[in-house]
């Protein structure tokens, strides 16, 4: 969002936040957030220690390993093969989905050689032998 200077009122996160624990987040403009009250923007796993003690070791991991930059450069990376016609995240209703997820911590000739296989099977129909 910020690359394109988007400033939504409200994201909401869940599933990988940490580490596999149950635990979902918001953020959001301080005159949404703010407005709510006490308790009424929790979920079932609110204020659970175990999960909130998962969410802080996960936190420290990304800060560690400086994973939003990682995040960016693979970015730059699938935007650079884009260039060359691969299209990703191509969305449909009647089931003509592609979604192509991968680790932060992907090493990026791996990144490279899986996008270099699905361009190529999405050119000619066929995996690419390595």
């Amino acid at each position: 969002m910020q690359h394109d200077d988007v400033k939504p009122d409200l994201i909401t996160m869940a599933k990988r936040l940490d580490g596999g624990m149950p635990l979902s987040g918001m953020v959001g403009r301080v005159a949404l957030t703010d407005a709510a009250e006490p308790g009424a923007l929790g979920g079932t796993y609110a204020d659970h220690s175990l999960v909130r003690t998962a969410a802080h070791a996960v936190l420290e991991v990304m800060v560690k390993e400086n994973l939003s930059a990682r995040a960016d450069m693979l970015g730059r990376q699938l935007k650079e093969q884009r260039k060359r016609g691969l299209l990703l995240l191509v969305g449909g209703v009647h089931g003509k989905v592609i979604r192509f997820l991968f680790p932060l911590t992907i090493e990026p000739a791996v990144l490279d050689e899986g996008l270099d296989i699905l361009e190529h099977a999405l050119t000619h129909g066929t995996v690419a032998q390595a």
